[in-house]
């Protein structure tokens, strides 16, 4: 089976990348191992920079980790991601309960670290993992309940 090529300028595009739309084709980078190496590093210094009230280190820091995990997986194909488990359930966070209750945690602990308010902490970490929580009977089949 064969891939057609979409040519921008010198930018070569596979054109199976133009059925995912643009969070789509983030968050399945998000997922590849590579790009997660850069995140969870770039997360533990934006933690330790919001800890210490430093702004410019914490905003460094996502910067940087998110622009070497991009770049790190820019060539990588979606679709074969899409196809993985992790990449259906990278997929299904995007469900607008899942993405709200994750960006709610993710705040909510921020702040909390910026605080050093544990219990704000604790509910923003519970938030985010409820919201990957859900769904995941659509995932796979055996991930299905039987009551």
């Amino acid at each position: 089976m064969g891939t057609s090529s979409v040519y921008v300028g010198t930018l070569s595009v596979s054109s199976e990348e133009f059925k995912f739309s643009f969070l789509e084709r983030l968050i399945l980078r998000v997922v590849h191992p590579r790009f997660m190496v850069f995140y969870i590093i770039g997360g533990l210094w934006i933690v330790f920079g919001l800890w210490r009230h430093d702004w410019l280190m914490a905003a460094s820091a996502l910067v940087v980790s998110r622009a070497l995990g991009y770049i790190s997986v820019r060539h990588a194909d979606l679709s074969k991601i899409a196809d993985t488990t992790l990449g259906k359930i990278a997929l299904l966070h995007l469900n607008p309960v899942n993405l709200t209750l994750q960006t709610a945690g993710v705040f909510l602990a921020l702040f909390g670290i910026w605080q050093h308010q544990v219990f704000q902490i604790l509910s923003g970490l519970s938030l985010l993992f409820l919201g990957h929580g859900l769904g995941w009977e659509n995932v796979h089949p055996s991930f299905k309940l039987k009551y």
